[in-house]
């Protein structure tokens, strides 16, 4: 009998998802981005998983996350995407970070106050995304700067793709032109360009080292095309309280949302609180036995309520097990009705939520 909401990881999934991406990412090193707590998945068991699996290489937000990480995994590279902040230097060199600088002021910072010429850093080159990163002319600045290079030990140039979700935008094409002529500056230096969609669909556009995130996971990381990658999760949430309508009655906060007599609704104890957007209010997203359900009314904070008059009454029990994502209710084209990203749904699941890990049999 379930009594909260669970989030069952597959790591046997996972490790065939980065088994395949590390195929097709032919000669490229493969790495896994891992940030906020690998998309909400559970870090250290994804990292167990992947570590088993060959992957040296993962990518985090901050400094934060990254201590996470290395006070129980010693020996694996760790960037740190989003900068650096200067106070943050001497912990960076004490746990061999390696951080990612996304501008002359970030690159000049870490040459004034970093004691080892020789510890690695990588550099983010903005060749379009135009969030973080080196423009253009920032680029020809630190180019022209020769004793400023000198004392960089440059592991890795990046760059990001703003349309990796669409491979044959001619904006991927137009990035990695740009990319091409600035890196060429740095002669021997190697890149990293790949993320998730253009592993799947574009092997021009890697470089050295791949960056994949939300394929790992299960998701798609394309807009219009059919999801290659094999499902690794699955939410449900249990029944508290069945209730049969004895009459027309309305259902929630508002009182705006009806049911006729003879009715039979499911209280479900997950709501906002853990995750589950209101805006999802009002739709039938949800499955029990391959049969799905429609919420009624509001979610509230922590229930949603939904209308199992369907369901043959035997396979209707308190603590029975509904399933909010998972192989019948697909995260992605749920965000997509609600004009969002599956990334969002995934990454707002919240602490209350049971995380339970297996393996294939």
């Amino acid at each position: 009998m379930q009594t909260k909401p669970l989030l069952t990881i597959n790591l046997s999934a996972l490790a065939r998802n980065y088994k395949m991406l590390d195929k097709y990412s032919s000669s490229s090193l493969c790495g896994a981005v891992i940030k906020a707590n690998a998309y909400g998945l559970g870090v250290e068991e994804v990292i167990d998983c992947l570590y088993s699996n060959g992957c040296r290489n993962y990518f985090v937000a901050n400094i934060y996350e990254a201590i996470e990480i290395r006070n129980k995994y010693k020996n694996i590279d760790i960037f740190i995407l989003d900068g650096l902040a200067s106070s943050d230097i001497k912990l960076i060199l004490e746990k061999n970070l390696i951080p990612v600088l996304n501008s002359l002021d970030e690159i000049y910072s870490w040459v004034d106050k970093s004691s080892d010429t020789e510890h690695p850093i990588a550099i983010h080159f903005d060749t379009g995304m135009a969030r973080l990163g080196l423009a253009e002319s920032d680029v020809l600045r630190l180019y022209k700067n020769k004793n400023l290079i000198d004392k960089l030990a440059i592991s890795f140039i990046f760059t990001h793709l703003s349309c990796s979700s669409e491979p044959d935008n001619l904006i991927n094409d137009e990035q990695i032109i740009l990319f091409n002529k600035l890196t060429k500056l740095f002669p021997g230096v190697r890149t990293s360009v790949g993320n998730s969609g253009t592993i799947l669909k574009r092997p021009d556009l890697l470089g050295d080292l791949v960056r994949p995130g939300i394929a790992l996971y299960g998701m798609s990381p394309f807009q219009n095309l059919e999801n290659p990658m094999e499902k690794v999760f699955s939410l449900t949430a249990p029944i508290l309280q069945l209730r049969e309508a004895n009459k027309k009655i309305t259902v929630g906060y508002g009182a705006n949302s009806e049911v006729s007599a003879n009715s039979l609704l499911a209280t479900i104890g997950v709501g906002y609180a853990d995750g589950i957007p209101r805006s999802l209010s009002n739709r039938e997203f949800c499955f029990i036995n391959d049969k799905k359900v429609k919420i009624v009314g509001p979610v509230s904070m922590d229930l949603i309520t939904i209308d199992v008059s369907s369901i043959p009454k035997k396979d209707l029990y308190i603590g029975c097990g509904i399933e909010i994502f998972g192989n019948n209710s697909d995260i992605d084209s749920i965000a997509s009705s609600i004009d969002t990203i599956g990334y969002e749904l995934l990454t707002r699941l919240g602490s209350r939520i049971e995380r339970k890990y297996i393996y294939d049999n």
